[in-house]
């Protein structure tokens, strides 16, 4: 087994690849959505499902006409934070069989912290995984530097935690660099402390024919996969509903 690499280049949906798009354009009967690549779709409605980070990076996507005040102030008001995994194979496993293994970092606070191996009995046995954790500020900084660096980083420490054991290198190394990514720009949304429900609901609410969705609009599941998937289908069954007539829902995006 071995680890496998992420491409941005094969992300697909069914047999079509994804494409970014930097552009929604908005009247009272259509939406016009740009992607990178230059191809254009017009249609009655969209949902939008960019993830917090991107639609809190400058340039990152242009809406036009421009989002209403009440809406940019309720995207500014929620976190994008980083949560970074890191996946290191190695020849043999040295760790004991246990979910979790900790470590505190006497100088820096969350310093490689966490790790969890993946060689557990009806997990992925023989595999010699092991996933090393680490969040916000620690994140950002690991996924700056190179792969090198954090193998140097993640060794030192494991050689302080099992001091009596042979310890080798690892064979790979692997992360994902949620911060860089342009389809996310971070890991996954979080609600702030002080920040009402009203504020959320303005961040889920539709800008005329443009509706949200994602794992940052959900207000029982924010920051999960399900999450995005209840948004997703409430903001198509929405669409459904006024695409069959006035009398099954409520069907006024235009203004």
């Amino acid at each position: 087994m071995k680890l496998a690499r992420y491409s941005r280049d094969r992300m697909l949906v069914g047999s079509e690849p994804i494409r970014l798009s930097n552009e929604i354009a908005q009247d009272r009967f259509s939406v016009t959505v740009h992607s990178t690549d230059g191809e254009c779709v017009r249609a009655k409605y969209a949902i939008t499902t960019f993830s917090l980070g991107v639609l809190q990076h400058p340039g990152a996507v242009r809406f036009t006409p421009e989002l209403p005040k009440w809406k940019q102030d309720a995207i500014a008001s929620f976190e994008m934070v980083t949560y970074t995994k890191i996946f290191l194979q190695f020849p043999y496993s040295f760790w004991p069989q246990t979910q979790y293994l900790y470590y505190a970092d006497p100088v820096e606070r969350g310093y490689y912290p966490l790790f969890q191996p993946l060689d557990l009995p009806g997990v992925l046995e023989g595999s010699n995984i092991l996933i090393a954790t680490v969040v916000n500020g620690e994140a950002y900084r690991v996924e700056q530097q190179s792969e090198a660096e954090t193998r140097s980083e993640i060794m030192e420490v494991l050689r302080k935690m099992f001091k009596d054991k042979d310890v080798p290198d690892p064979m790979d190394i692997y992360y994902a660099r949620w911060t860089q990514e342009p389809w996310s720009y971070g890991s996954y949304s979080n609600w702030p402390p002080g920040v009402s429900a009203r504020t959320h609901q303005h961040l889920r609410e539709n800008v005329g024919r443009v509706l949200f969705a994602g794992e940052a609009t959900s207000p029982q599941f924010s920051g999960f996969l399900h999450g995005a998937y209840y948004e997703g289908k409430r903001a198509a069954e929405s669409i459904a509903s006024c695409l069959r007539g006035p009398r099954w829902g409520d069907c006024d995006f235009s203004k």
